[in-house]
């Protein structure tokens, strides 16, 4: 009959202190582990999607488009908003998150480094546009004829700007290869000029005779340190 007691207390014998604290330790450092990365797979899934629905918006409301497969994946090269209704509230919730995204702490969309043309000529772009166009990572080309555009935009371009932005202080755009201003009448020459000095490398067109002359090979010019808005 003891032995029958003894035997009773040893199937009901738990868990001691020190074993329930490791296994709870063990079970923290485990999730520790896990938990960053189901956050970041999250993370980057709904960035994805966000990607996929703005730049489906974006195609849709330019008249043109460009775009280049990278590992199967569809990704901007170039959009053409010519006479389109974009407005301030496209640009800033769709190419501003993508280029200077809340949820990548203002970095932006690594499917945005292959987009290096902007064409905005005959929309309502004026300088309220401007700071979330900066940021764009490859932007090379960019055309803003016949908008509304002055010398706070210039300045901008240019690094000479002294306000903050949502990206900072502003500096140069020195991947910038052609700027088109055709027909903004509220720009003025200092401003051009500045952004001449600022950026010798980016190949200025104030008229359609600048555009019928521009010669794409000006663009690497300045690799042998000539400047491709001087004269020949």
């Amino acid at each position: 009959m003891k032995f029958f007691r003894s035997k009773c207390g040893a199937k009901q014998r738990g868990f001691s202190a020190a074993e329930i604290m490791v296994t709870v330790a063990i079970a923290g450092v485990m999730a520790a582990m896990i938990l960053p990365a189901v956050i970041n797979t999250k993370r980057m899934t709904k960035r994805r999607i966000d990607y996929i629905q703005y730049r489906d918006f974006l195609r849709a409301v330019a008249v043109t488009f460009q775009e280049t497969l990278h590992l199967e994946q569809p990704l901007l090269v170039s959009l053409d908003f010519t006479s389109t209704e974009l407005n301030f509230d496209h640009c800033k919730d769709y190419l501003g998150e993508m280029f200077y995204s809340s949820m990548m702490n203002g970095f932006a969309f690594p499917e945005m480094r292959y987009l290096n043309e902007l064409n905005f000529t005959d929309t309502a772009y004026d300088d309220k546009w401007t700071q979330y166009i900066i940021p764009a990572p490859a932007l090379a080309h960019l055309h803003l004829d016949r908008t509304e555009i002055t010398d706070a935009t210039l300045a901008q371009i240019s690094g000479d700007a002294e306000e903050e932005f949502i990206y900072g202080r502003a500096h140069p755009m020195s991947k910038l290869k052609t700027l088109s201003l055709v027909q903004c009448s509220n720009i003025t020459k200092e401003g051009i000029q500045r952004v001449r000095d600022a950026i010798p490398g980016c190949y200025i067109i104030l008229s359609q005779g600048d555009r019928d002359n521009f010669d794409e090979n000006k663009l690497y010019e300045e690799q042998s340190g000539k400047d491709p808005n001087d004269p020949e």
